[in-house]
């Protein structure tokens, strides 16, 4: 079942609006709410805090944050783009350049810089290289969803 239900209700045929209030006949669009709204903090980092960079995924790090649930770690992340500090808002975008999610990240675009790529352990000063908690992550992509 979709978020909405359509049947057509044309404004020519006679008591549309009063067939409509009382419930006569399959006439309308019924929208029901999303399953699993978002809390309020997710909505803000997905829509309302301006960011400051973007980070370019893999494969595997989409695949881990959209369908695993996960954070973004430093080794899924094969570009970054502008300058932020810890806590600041970034783009997430796939290899095709493609929204995938928003995020707030845990370590500024300097320190993201010399760890690219680089597997847990090998970075000092970011442990266990997670470059933006999965609570701190909000998927945006449409397969998502």
């Amino acid at each position: 079942m979709g978020w909405c239900n359509h049947n057509n209700r044309s404004a020519t045929r006679h008591n549309v609006v009063a067939d409509s209030l009382h419930q006569v006949g399959e006439l309308g669009t019924i929208v029901r709410p999303k399953p699993n709204p978002l809390p309020a903090r997710k909505l803000w980092i997905a829509f309302a805090v301006q960011t400051k960079g973007q980070l370019v995924i893999d494969r595997g790090a989409q695949e881990a944050i959209e369908k695993n649930g996960g954070s973004l770690l430093a080794v899924g992340v094969l570009e970054q783009h502008g300058e932020f500090d810890s806590g600041d808002a970034v783009e997430i975008l796939n290899e095709d350049s493609e929204l995938v999610a928003r995020g707030l990240v845990s370590c500024s675009s300097s320190e993201l810089k010399d760890s690219l790529g680089e597997n847990v352990g090998e970075t000092e000063g970011m442990t266990p290289n997670e470059v933006i908690h999965r609570d701190e992550l909000v998927i945006l992509s449409d397969k998502h969803y």
